[in-house]
């Protein structure tokens, strides 16, 4: 395949909100309410390779969240290479519904209390010093 053939990433739920990560950094990012984004071929082996953009459906299947959409510049070869190295399911653009409290989304019935929270305020000095510092006082990163 081709990896500077473009494609358009189609977000399954039709809700947006959601990014893609990919060595670090969000690749790929569905502002809330955006369906579609254009993307170039090499991001897609990240996608479909991994289960990191699978979710959970109330039809109780594991499901990519997004799905392929060629474009104008994109060829029959680089979709049928597609097909064949990830499957039908590339394609598969018909509209999900996320079982979001499965996903760990939905809190609104989850007993929090008994629970103890603690608001971290740290500078972002601090923060970005500590960054994949296993020894390091701090687990978060910036974003």
């Amino acid at each position: 395949m081709n990896p500077r053939a473009p494609f358009i990433l189609v977000d399954r739920a039709a809700l947006g909100g959601f990014e893609i990560w990919h060595d670090g950094y969000p690749a790929v990012v569905f502002k809330k309410g955006q369906i579609e984004a254009t993307v170039w071929g090499d991001l897609l082996p990240h996608i479909f390779s991994h289960d990191h953009t699978k979710v959970h459906t109330k039809d109780g299947d594991f499901v990519h969240r997004v799905a392929v959409k060629p474009t104008a510049g994109t060829s029959d070869k680089d979709l049928q290479q597609l097909v064949t190295e990830y499957g039908d399911e590339v394609l598969d653009q018909s509209p999900i519904e996320i079982v979001t409290k499965r996903e760990g989304w939905d809190t609104r019935d989850v007993d929090l209390s008994g629970r103890e929270y603690v608001d971290v305020r740290v500078p972002l000095s601090e923060l970005r010093e500590n960054v994949g510092n296993r020894g390091a006082r701090l687990a978060f990163q910036e974003r």
